[in-house]
């Protein structure tokens, strides 16, 4: 998705009411770091940052930090026409992960919202 929205061509894809899990890099590390650390953390265990966004404020906030404007909207059925059964799996998809298990023992996320990783990563 970078290379569209350096390029101006960000899009909403949908209604943008679709949530997206997200996660910085260092918290990702840091992430696993702990839970190997912490031996009482079994199974599953959701390594995404505490706050989902949608769609819509996910183009919008990554476009302002590149300085580009978003103003495409491509339709869910034009998505469907170009990409078939893939379009509902990966852009239309709604995601809210949260990570439970990792808050409850304690970890503190170093970015736990899109602004704070999108500052703390290197565009």
């Amino acid at each position: 998705m970078l290379p569209l929205y350096r390029y101006g061509f960000g899009a909403i894809w949908g209604d943008g009411k679709q949530y997206i899990s997200f996660v910085s890099l260092k918290d990702v590390l840091k992430s696993i770091h702990h839970i190997l650390l912490h031996e009482t953390l079994q199974g599953a265990v959701n390594i995404t940052a505490p706050f989902p966004v949608t769609e819509r404020e996910f183009a919008q906030t990554l476009a302002k930090h590149l300085k580009r404007k978003i103003w495409l909207r491509i339709p869910a059925p034009i998505l469907r026409i170009l990409m078939g059964e893939m379009a509902d799996g990966l852009l239309l998809a709604s995601q809210k992960a949260y990570p439970a298990k990792l808050l409850e023992s304690g970890y503190v996320f170093s970015c736990p919202t899109l602004e704070m990783s999108l500052l703390g990563e290197t565009l």
